[in-house]
């Protein structure tokens, strides 16, 4: 079945970029093949790069990851409604090539920052599955509760209140400061848009693209969030797509913030709303895009237990949380530190014991 296709089977340490519409909001479409990903074969109109006797394969990621390839790429496509580049377009770039030596020392630092961003991501995970479960067994499945009553929601723990979302939750709504004055933008308030919630790889979004001043905030639609409320695409292609704030923020009117009203409740709404969000999102409604609205939300309900059920869940769950949150801003720090570094290390003005001790001072 595989017969004559030896010359396109994709090793570990392999990149793969796309021919076709290189670059999209999210960045240059490129990748670097893990062990877990091969077996594989390259598609159509995408390239794969591989190092040689002279290029390590680990230093070429880090070129190709570079913001002066990422220029050329961005200067030599081609083409209005599909952009496109070519292999010979790809073989052109000009880089410095440092000796072998180098350039796997260079690897090997880059990659480390690389590898606990990682391994942050993998433990995020986890945690993330830990609360999840913890929150089904005891908030879904009611494990450890024999007193079942029945509800218009199902058989209930006694004492439990079967109630509206929003007699528990405050839904606010975004806004967008007048696009004619440019002063309003680029101050100290992250303003969330519709593409950064749905762009969030993680839990938590704690960098948005746009941000406004104050007194863009005040001249508009837009409020402040507080830290913690689950932020809900409204309307798009992308709707329903949701994230926790992991800071103060504002946002646009492509949004919905789901706040708890009660201190009492913050915990236990980060893990409630998400799963009726995507019950929100099968009624959702509308002739291009669907579209959840304010009414959507009315009909939403939830079971809410007694306030010492909600103690105990936050007891147990605000450390996983805090945890979750710290290794979002120290792979932000890591990922920055490295794309600091990788274009001084590449060009030569950095070696790569000055920037083994800049790490040691930034992760110290």
């Amino acid at each position: 079945m595989v017969a004559g296709l030896e010359s396109y089977w994709l090793a570990p340490g392999d990149v793969v970029l796309a021919m076709d519409r290189p670059w999209i909001d999210a960045g240059l479409k490129r990748a670097a093949i893990g062990v877990g990903d091969v077996p594989a074969l390259l598609v159509q109109r995408t390239a794969r790069l591989r190092g040689s006797e002279r290029l390590d394969t680990g230093f070429l990621r880090y070129v190709t990851g570079s913001s002066s390839f990422v220029q050329y790429v961005l200067g030599v496509q081609t083409g209005t409604a599909v952009p496109h580049i070519s292999p010979s377009q790809i073989r052109t770039y000009r880089f410095l090539l440092p000796p072998i030596s180098e350039q796997r020392r260079i690897a090997a630092v880059l990659g480390a920052l690389d590898d606990k961003i990682e391994l942050n991501r993998k433990m995020n995970r986890t945690l993330e599955d830990m609360a999840q479960a913890l929150f089904k067994s005891w908030f879904i499945d009611f494990d450890g509760h024999d007193d079942l009553v029945d509800s218009e929601l199902g058989p209930v723990p006694r004492g439990w209140a079967v109630t509206h979302l929003l007699n528990v939750v405050r839904l606010l709504s975004g806004g967008t400061p007048k696009t004619s004055e440019a002063s309003y933008w680029g101050g100290e308030v992250k303003w969330a848009s519709a593409k950064d919630v749905s762009n969030c790889s993680g839990r938590y979004l704690v960098d948005t693209e746009r941000s406004i001043t104050t007194a863009g905030l005040e001249g508009s639609a837009a409020k402040l969030i507080p830290k913690g409320a689950v932020a809900v695409v409204a309307r798009g292609a992308t709707c329903g797509r949701w994230c926790l704030f992991g800071e103060t923020v504002a946002m646009n009117q492509t949004c919905y913030a789901i706040v708890a009203r009660r201190p009492e409740h913050e915990t236990f709404i980060k893990h409630a709303v998400p799963p009726i969000i995507a019950l929100l999102v099968q009624q959702a409604h509308g002739s291009v895009f669907d579209t959840i609205t304010t009414s959507t939300f009315e009909a939403a309900r939830l079971v809410v237990p007694p306030d010492s059920e909600l103690n105990r869940l936050t007891t147990a769950l605000e450390p996983l949380e805090d945890r979750i949150l710290a290794n979002v801003y120290e792979s932000r720090t890591l990922t920055s530190l490295r794309d600091t570094l990788l274009p001084k290390l590449i060009s030569g003005e950095l070696r790569v014991p000055e920037a083994e001790q800049v790490i040691e001072e930034v992760l110290r």
